[in-house]
């Protein structure tokens, strides 16, 4: 995902995923998004760890998935 985001390790994440990252954590409850990464369209869950304020950050193609339901 860096990549597709266009940065390195250590630097800041798009805005999208920081509003996503905050709204999982304020409000305590997974967030999920599906995203489209070049050709494939990948489900993200951001799972929020609050004793310790931070989120995990899981990803799935779901590009059959979604390409089957149309």
């Amino acid at each position: 995902m860096l990549e597709e985001w266009k940065v390195a390790t250590g630097q800041a994440i798009p805005a999208f995923w920081l509003t996503k990252i905050t709204e999982a954590l304020e409000t305590q409850s997974q967030q999920s998004v599906d995203f489209p990464v070049g050709a494939r369209v990948i489900h993200f869950a951001i799972a929020p760890i609050i004793d310790v304020g931070y989120v995990n950050f899981y990803g799935s193609d779901i590009t059959e998935r979604k390409q089957a339901s149309k």
